[in-house]
């Protein structure tokens, strides 16, 4: 994968501007999180919903990292286009795989939090990975289904859209 070397100026700035400030909300949010517990301030309703996935300044953060991404321009790679078929499929099976990975192996082996420097770039990767496999297993497994049942000419008929 490349970025595209003709990228303008304005294209880059763009891209920087917006990556900086989606990551720099997530910096802060966190860094305001975790300086009032270790500071002994009651950890409060509205600092906690700061970090909600649906708080608006987490939604602007996420918007911001989308759209300063969405400024990229990349050759298209082999790699990628094999993945990105699955994206969905990853998307649906990543919580799942999160939330069994976290109770089996994580909080077991490295407490509540474990040593962040480790724990998240490795489990960032494993779910992924998992997820991945995952994916690649449940495509093979509807197409036999499909070849075999007929699933999707079926479902098509019955909602009148064949």
């Amino acid at each position: 994968m490349r970025v595209k070397s003709d990228m303008s100026k304005n294209g880059a700035m763009h891209f920087a501007q917006y990556i900086l400030l989606g990551g720099g909300l997530e910096i802060a949010i966190g860094y305001a999180i975790g300086w009032r517990e270790a500071a002994g301030i009651s950890f409060s309703d509205t600092m906690h919903n700061l970090s909600e996935p649906l708080s608006p300044l987490i939604m602007l953060a996420s918007c911001a990292i989308f759209y300063g991404f969405g400024t990229l321009h990349v050759h298209k790679s082999q790699l990628i286009d094999r993945i990105s078929r699955y994206s969905f499929s990853i998307f649906l099976f990543h919580a799942l795989v999160w939330d069994l990975l976290s109770l089996v192996i994580v909080r077991p082996r490295f407490g509540h939090c474990g040593d962040a420097l480790y724990v998240i770039p490795l489990s960032v990767v494993a779910v992924f990975m998992i997820s991945l496999l995952l994916s690649i297993v449940w495509e093979k497994f509807w197409r036999w289904l499909d070849e075999k049942y007929d699933i999707t000419n079926t479902s098509l008929k019955l909602l009148h859209l064949a």
